[in-house]
């Protein structure tokens, strides 16, 4: 009679799910730029977090009604400080 416990896998602890979605909004003047950094933010905390990239302000104008709207979790600004390295980002957790 073949032995039951020869079948049985060696138990593996399960990896934990990425927390989230976290809705994240950038207020950067190039699209573009943000949607890069975003990028390489999201590929590197995939396995821990999912990050929705919800919208870009182009302007500080367009701010409030974007936060109105959208709601975001997490929202990043690029620096126009001239204190602060060019291309430095601040991230703001937003709680409610």
């Amino acid at each position: 009679m073949e032995n039951s416990r020869t079948n049985i896998s060696p138990h593996k602890p399960q990896a934990k799910p990425p927390k989230g979605p976290f809705r994240l909004l950038t207020v950067n003047t190039s699209p573009e730029r943000a949607r890069r950094l975003v990028g390489r933010v999201v590929d590197n905390l995939a396995d821990r977090y999912t990050i929705v990239h919800a919208d870009n302000c182009a302007s500080i104008d367009a701010v409030r009604e974007t936060l109105e709207r959208v709601k975001p979790d997490v929202l990043v600004c690029k620096s126009s400080c001239h204190l602060l390295p060019p291309f430095s980002f601040s991230f703001f957790p937003l709680i409610s």
